[in-house]
């Protein structure tokens, strides 16, 4: 099994291949994808605005046309309070727009060498994870 650990930037899940060569979909049959990334979010509820740093692990496996994930976040407050987020899993079909496990509309597409979760939330805010 080839192992492929890519870099992520920001909120964005903006990957590169550990070699710089350009990534086709046969090339990533059968790879999991590791994902270990930090992000500074601003949240505004009930007129209180929150800047949790948010650190994201988890992993994609794609198998032909079929995406598995599993991600899971732990939120720290300024404070140093932190708030585990539950695992939450998925398998979903490439180009195949869905439910995501919270109800969002998503979406896995693979276009000109870049694998990408699009969100859309049902509340309040988009993701592009990519």
């Amino acid at each position: 099994m080839m192992k492929i650990t890519w870099t992520i930037l920001g909120f964005s899940l903006l990957v590169a291949p550990a070699y710089g060569q350009d990534v086709t979909m046969s090339d990533l049959d059968g790879v999991t994808i590791e994902l270990h990334g930090v992000y500074q979010e601003t949240i505004i509820r009930n007129g209180r605005t929150l800047s949790p740093k948010v650190h994201v692990t988890g992993w994609v496996k794609i198998a032909g046309n079929t995406v598995r994930s599993s991600f899971q976040t732990t939120a720290t407050l300024p404070g140093g309070r932190t708030s585990v987020g539950p695992s939450r899993s998925s398998t979903h079909t490439l180009g195949m727009p869905n439910k995501g496990n919270r109800g969002n509309d998503l979406v896995w597409v693979f276009s000109n060498g870049t694998l990408a979760r699009l969100v859309v939330h049902t509340a309040g805010g988009a993701a592009h994870r990519s």
